[in-house]
């Protein structure tokens, strides 16, 4: 599914997440809020938003009006939100989480409205916690009922660095006392977070409003649901350090020991839009006394801490096992591990004698499933080595202090690994050549080969890493071009690498080829529509951080990179030369993609994407080329976005490509559509965007996930090309 961006912004997809909003049901007469992002922080301003939003974001305008990037693909894009016109505005108090996983409600009435959000309850009435009371002897019995409730859980939560005071102050921000119906038993759950995968309790479907075509409509979202209010509290406080992102974004929230300071830096986090947020989380702390819980959880905690000291060190049983010359690898186990003052990890330091330390790497062990911790040491990690290996142990404590527990040794008889380089076919006409790979050996196995390539001209300013294919009597071959190195002459550095078994790349050989790059004959990538120099360029959607759809299990960006690789293979045995976006995952900003394109002197630009919708029904292939809007000029390429010549190839190469495919797969033919993403506006060459099936739908998932389906799609798309050329060359 194609991340569109009308000013090359990157923009990730959301599925039915962003945009969410709670019915009247769910929220009474509360306002929905919206704040960070989990993959790149920013924030929603309902005042006025920016033009330029993150991939995940729902994109308005402050008078209600969709922009024009929303345009969706047929029935793909249902999530965006009318900010203006929606009679739930956006108060900008709490927050959504990674892809939507939080959905928080909040209780900012207005003043007419507080009357209404009162809630009765056996006599007492339950305020908005912005109902603020001027001393804490106003608190009402349902109040401390609801303190009391979550207390035991916020100081839980300070295991997790979270100041007991902010969990306590946020559960009552944002469930108004509790009195939310998400809130209320049977679901206890405080804050709106949604279901996702790394959840594992019971859940809770919820009735939500999504814009869908241009409307509202009521679906079903699923939210975690909790025994009590005790455990969403703690769950939320595990919440800020679950992921690697949110560890990273709220480094200054936990274990920060001011609770003012801890306010504040969870406002410039992210977490929410509201200016005034932060005050209000200090408000509730300093009216209802919580502080008092911070000074409690920290006396408890040395407490603790000094009956520890008093108790013995910590101790391990250390064993090498499983040790194999073959694969040139050994494990190395601890256990019966005891820590009486705790510990973060236990890391493992090893080296080969051969030269010192020269090679050391400190190696985290791995938790097991019968409580022992363990290392897999292989050589190829060292340098490939023979010999003597030294692994020693260290517990990492809770104040990150290294604690020694000894350490073992082990012998390796490490069968090298091997190969040879030989450069030919160097064609100094075109400034080509071919890198050939025999007599290849690995002890651990060999599933690819990588070749990394650069000239000397600038150092390695040009480095690419080529993957070879391999060939019929098992060698591997990969052609080199100029065009890939910015046509640089000169020497050219080329060293090898297999990859083996276990995805590690080993180095076994280097070469060199003297290279004499031709003058630039010009190509469509510069806007010269009538030369065809047979290079393809593959952009492979999303990748890194930005997974693309994401169902059952399937990521978008590994399906468009695994199809990118057998059309790239099939593409150089035909006598094709091809440059890519990514050969990993990597993520590449989408302004980034179109510069690299620009600058490859490629005949076509072709980027390959899943598609996904809203609802599971939805199937079928289409492919997109480029459709001009005004209000949306291009940035790098305004001499050619709407050059005549560029969408009149852009679009025979989009129906070649649409019609090889649906000819090939049988799948329904959702057609040749256009559309203004990034990508096909800012390339200079014909330029297509295809959506190979919908990952949102189980049956096409399924057959997208299978080799057999993505080397069919490859063949079709390869045929395609080669039908556009055989047109073109005779046009």
């Amino acid at each position: 599914m194609q991340a569109k961006s009308y000013f090359g912004v990157k923009k990730r997809k959301a599925y039915g997440l962003c945009g969410v909003m709670l019915t009247t049901i769910l929220l009474g007469t509360y306002s929905l809020t919206v704040g960070a992002d989990e993959v790149r922080p920013g924030t929603i301003d309902t005042g006025s938003l920016s033009q330029e939003l993150t991939e995940n974001r729902a994109n308005s305008s402050s008078t209600g009006m969709l922009n024009p990037e929303m345009a969706r693909k047929e029935d793909k894009q249902t999530l965006e939100v009318d900010i203006g016109n929606n009679a739930n505005t956006l108060n900008n108090e709490a927050s959504f989480y990674e892809d939507g996983e939080k959905l928080s409600e909040s209780m900012n009435p207005s003043q007419e409205q507080k009357t209404e959000v009162a809630v009765l309850t056996n006599s007492y009435v339950t305020t908005s916690s912005n109902q603020e009371t001027d001393d804490v002897s106003e608190t009402n019995q349902n109040q401390s009922r609801f303190l009391s409730a979550i207390k035991q859980g916020a100081m839980d939560g300070a295991k997790e660095g979270v100041l007991p005071s902010i969990t306590a102050a946020q559960a009552i921000l944002e469930s108004g006392w509790g009195t939310s119906s998400l809130a209320k038993a049977p679901n206890h759950n405080l804050f709106g977070i949604k279901n996702s995968e790394d959840w594992t309790g019971e859940t809770v479907t919820v009735p939500t409003q999504e814009y869908v075509n241009g409307e509202y409509i009521t679906v079903n979202a699923m939210f975690r649901k909790y025994a009590s209010w005790n455990d969403s509290v703690v769950d939320h406080a595990k919440f800020f350090t679950s992921t690697e992102w949110r560890k990273n974004n709220y480094r200054k929230v936990v274990n920060e020991m001011d609770y003012r300071i801890a306010a504040q830096e969870l406002k410039n986090a992210g977490y929410a839009t509201d200016p005034s947020y932060a005050g209000k989380l200090i408000r509730l702390i300093e009216t209802y006394k919580l502080y008092e819980w911070d000074e409690m959880s920290s006396n408890s905690i040395t407490t603790l801490e000094n009956v520890r000291v008093a108790s013995h060190d910590p101790k391990a049983d250390l064993a090498i096992t499983g040790l194999n010359n073959v694969t040139g690898s050994y494990d190395l186990v601890i256990s019966n591990l005891v820590a009486p003052r705790g510990f973060k990890e236990v890391l493992v330091p090893t080296w080969s004698e051969k030269n010192g330390q020269d090679d050391i790497i400190w190696y985290k062990a791995a938790k097991q499933a019968n409580g022992d911790y363990k290392v897999t040491v292989r050589s190829s990690n060292h340098k490939g080595d023979s010999g003597l290996y030294n692994s020693h142990v260290y517990l990492v404590d809770n104040a990150g202090k290294f604690i020694g527990l000894g350490g073992k040794q082990a012998t390796l008889d490490i069968t090298k690994t091997a190969g040879t380089l030989t450069i030919a076919n160097n064609d100094k006409n075109r400034g080509t050549f071919d890198v050939v790979i025999t007599n290849l050996s690995n002890p651990s196995g060999i599933s690819g080969v990588l070749i990394p390539v650069w000239s000397e001209q600038n150092g390695q300013d040009d480095l690419v890493w080529h993957k070879a294919t391999k060939q019929e009597d098992g060698s591997y071959k990969v052609t080199i071009s100029a065009s890939q190195h910015k046509w640089n002459s000169g020497k050219y550095i080329v060293h090898g690498y297999i990859v083996d078994a276990s995805g590690k790349n080993i180095g076994f050989g280097a070469t060199s080829a003297d290279v004499v790059a031709p003058k630039k004959i010009g190509s469509a990538s510069r806007g010269n529509y009538d030369v065809l120099n047979k290079i393809v360029y593959l952009d492979a959607g999303h990748g890194g951080y930005d997974p693309g759809a994401s169902y059952f299990g399937i990521s978008e960006k590994s399906l468009t990179l695994a199809i990118q690789s057998r059309v790239k293979a099939k593409l150089e045995a035909e006598g094709y030369q091809v440059v890519t976006t990514r050969t990993s995952d990597t993520y590449v900003d989408l302004t980034d993609r179109s510069r690299a394109a620009n600058a490859s002197e490629s005949d076509i630009f072709v980027s390959i994407h899943i598609n996904a919708s809203g609802s599971s029904a939805a199937q079928g292939i289409e492919t997109y080329y480029y459709q001009p809007y005004a209000e949306y000029p291009s940035r790098i390429n305004a001499t050619y976005h709407a050059n005549p010549t560029r969408l009149s190839m852009s679009d025979t190469l989009a129906n070649a490509i649409q019609s090889s495919l649906i000819n090939a797969t049988g799948a329904q033919n959702q057609g040749v559509k256009r559309q203004t993403f990034a990508v096909l506006r800012e390339t200079t060459a014909p330029a297509v965007l295809l959506e190979l099936g919908f990952l949102s739908n189980p049956q096409e998932a399924a057959r997208l996930n299978t080799s057999a389906y993505q080397e069919t799609l490859a063949n079709a798309i390869v045929e395609g090309i080669k039908a556009y050329y055989e047109k073109e060359s005779k046009v």
